[in-house]
């Protein structure tokens, strides 16, 4: 492939991952990053109907912790290459053959993650995606024991209007009647091949071995679970009336035989909404138009968000920009998203990187009085930059365990600033950072992107400010346009959550109340051509005057009224979710 150059003046080839029909698979080092990616080349000269630029049409939109994220996208006059997550773990075909099999609760466990992602494929908007190759070999099992979904060659959009697929293919065995020309691929089509691929799990037995097809599970063991031989039953009839007819009713199914209740399970799991949201029929934690007045109300919700927060496991670590345009509550959104985070016992640290206005100075009296007297704390950020690992020293702790990295109003010392202040140092502190702290909130306003463009995919979500006008609509777009490249664009449209800032409720788009999700809905429109992918809203932030006293007082807003450590709190579930 590349000899000994450095393909695209950075990545070092070390291994070859997998090959297959169609591509090649290379694992490869970002030599100015340190970092390790898979590359995947194409050849375009291949005799095949498969169109090669569907995976990477189809991966740059999803945003699930089961995928692979895609990074760039390289051609040439004969190959086309996929610049992706590398996934540091095991291809679960290759464990079969070396295991034979595997046990049954593994193998439930397995099935309940896969089920997560398949309801998110199949319910992405405006067109599900059908993944239609199912099978051992495209499974990956990381070393923390997470199931993630690779090779996305043959994936579609189901669309409506279609009667049939464009192009009928699948992997032998594991391919749904469907697939040779009976139909268009659907969801279904999915659960037949993740029946397929449980019964190999469980028997050791492919498809395509003697017997040649999928007998009861219970004819090779007899302490299968008679219940789960009746999914893997189900989920592989030839008539796909017959088969389960969503992931979400596979996934009940898989649960019952755990003996989990369904509601309590995805209330535990589901961070992203609460108990209201899952069952749809009761109103929300804060009414999106109005700050609730009742005592009794406010302390039920804030301890119901306790418990969800409580169910979060701390051993994990989780990277937060919130970005916005200048003016949109940035700064304001971190500190409270951060100090909530704090209250709920996550080890916290805040990353100002908005050297030029370094406003955490407002918000944290305590760091700014420091700054004055202390000249190490007023080079907080650039101390942070150089020795991350020394964190306790060059870092401000606000209280107990929150802490705070940013510069001092005094601090100047432009060659310090030119010398540390760069991507390279940024990306290794975080690094480091991730070890010492559940959660990494970053200030990072969208003009600061221009000189940040590689730390984008260390960010494991972006909360992005937006308010419900149509300035501050456009003013993000055009703000990204600005500074950034086309696929960052794209990139953080599938990583970001919207945060409503300074919600106006009697503030109107052609005629109509401009709601949180006509905000979503406006800002993909097509404004801007590389903003375009479905994007949800982790909350509202009704405007208060108490916003314009934080400062005053010190104090963040989330401690003088108890409505916002309520909206706050379900914008830090949604976002660390």
């Amino acid at each position: 492939m590349f000899n000994n150059e450095l393909f695209d003046g950075k990545y070092r080839i070390i291994d070859i991952l997998g090959k297959g029909g169609m591509s090649t698979v290379y694992l490869a080092e970002n030599v100015r990053l340190g970092t390790l990616w898979a590359i995947k080349e194409i050849s375009k000269e291949q005799n095949s109907k498969i169109d090669i630029y569907v995976e990477p049409n189809i991966l740059k939109k999803l945003n699930h912790p089961a995928l692979p994220r895609i990074f760039d996208i390289i051609e040439n006059d004969e190959y086309f290459y996929i610049i992706m997550d590398y996934i540091d773990g095991y291809n679960l075909n290759e464990e079969l053959n070396r295991c034979g099999k595997f046990p049954e609760d593994t193998v439930i466990d397995w099935a309940i993650q896969i089920c997560d992602v398949l309801i998110y494929l199949h319910s992405f908007k405006p067109n599900p995606i059908i993944y239609r190759d199912m099978k051992p070999s495209n499974i990956m099992l990381t070393k923390d024991g997470k199931i993630k979904l690779i090779d996305f060659g043959i994936a579609r959009e189901y669309k409506l209007s279609a009667i049939t697929d464009t192009v009928y293919i699948g992997t032998r065995g594991y391919a749904a009647p469907e697939q040779y020309g009976s139909g268009q691929t659907n969801e279904r089509t999915d659960i037949y091949s993740l029946g397929v691929t449980l019964y190999h799990f469980l028997t050791g037995i492919g498809p395509n071995d003697p017997p040649y097809q999928i007998k009861p599970i219970r004819c090779f063991d007899q302490s299968f679970s008679k219940e789960l031989e009746r999914v893997i039953d189900k989920c592989t009839r030839q008539n796909p009336h017959e088969r389960y007819q969503s992931a979400n009713e596979l996934l009940e199914a898989l649960i019952a035989i755990k003996g989990v209740d369904i509601n309590n399970y995805l209330l535990n799991r589901t961070l992203i909404r609460d108990k209201k949201e899952i069952s749809k029929k009761k109103k929300r934690i804060l009414n999106p138009f109005k700050l609730k007045s009742n005592g009794q109300e406010k302390i039920s919700s804030i301890d119901e968000l306790k418990r969800l927060f409580e169910s979060i496991n701390k051993n994990t670590s989780k990277v937060i920009a919130i970005t916005g345009h200048r003016g949109s509550g940035v700064t304001s959104s971190v500190v409270n998203l951060a100090c909530v985070a704090a209250k709920n016992d996550f080890n916290t640290i805040i990353v100002d990187m908005d050297i030029d206005y370094r406003s955490t100075n407002m918000y944290f009296n305590s760091f700014h009085e420091k700054t004055k007297k202390d000249e190490e704390i007023n080079a907080s950020l650039i101390r942070t930059l150089a020795k991350p690992e020394n964190y306790m020293t060059t870092a401000f702790n606000i209280k107990n365990n929150l802490w705070l990295t940013s510069l001092g109003y005094r601090f100047y010392d432009k060659n310090l600033i030119d010398k540390f202040f760069n991507s390279l140092k940024v990306i290794s502190m975080l690094s480091v950072l991730r070890n010492k702290f559940n959660l990494i909130i970053i200030d990072i306003p969208l003009d600061l992107l221009k000189n940040f463009r590689e730390i984008l995919i260390h960010i494991d979500r972006f909360g992005l400010c937006v308010s419900n006008n149509l300035y501050s609509v456009l003013s993000s777009l055009r703000n990204m346009e600005v500074v950034l490249e086309k696929e960052h664009i794209s990139y953080i449209n599938a990583k970001s959550k919207l945060l409503i800032t300074k919600y106006n409720n009697r503030s109107r788009f052609h005629e109509k109340i401009f709601t949180q999700e006509k905000v979503c809905e406006l800002i993909t429109s097509g404004l801007s051509e590389h903003f375009t992918n479905q994007i949800s809203s982790a909350g509202i932030i009704p405007y208060s005057q108490e916003f314009d006293l934080q400062i005053e007082k010190s104090t963040p807003v989330i401690n003088t009224v108890k409505d916002f450590e309520e909206v706050y709190g379900n914008i830090l579930l949604r976002l660390i979710n």
